[in-house]
């Protein structure tokens, strides 16, 4: 699995929901830039422009009740809000997945 950062969240404001957070870098893997892609043909172009500020700056971040562990971080833009959603790596460990520091 390849991916990319986007940057850093603040993670003393989620932990109080979600409890210890093992890192605050959130990453894209190659799979979900795939389905962006395919999936929001129009939105791509706001995604590779403004993701990045969307992660470390959202206007909002709201629970994801129907996913676990899930969270939106919302970015207000000119003509439309961008949605970054982002699976938090709560046990990572056990997915297989790098745990960041």
């Amino acid at each position: 699995m390849t991916a990319i950062s986007l940057g850093h969240i603040n993670t003393s404001l989620l932990e109080k929901t979600f409890g210890k957070i093992p890192t605050s870098e959130i990453i894209v893997t190659d799979e979900r830039l795939a389905h962006i892609r395919e999936r929001h043909q129009i939105d791509f172009k706001l995604f590779e422009k403004y993701a990045a500020e969307c992660v470390e700056n959202p206007d909002f971040i709201i629970k994801d009740n129907k996913h676990p562990n899930t969270i939106f971080m919302i970015k207000k833009l000119p003509d439309t809000n961008l949605n970054v959603v982002s699976k938090l790596a709560l046990d990572a460990h056990k997915n297989g997945l790098k745990i960041l520091s």
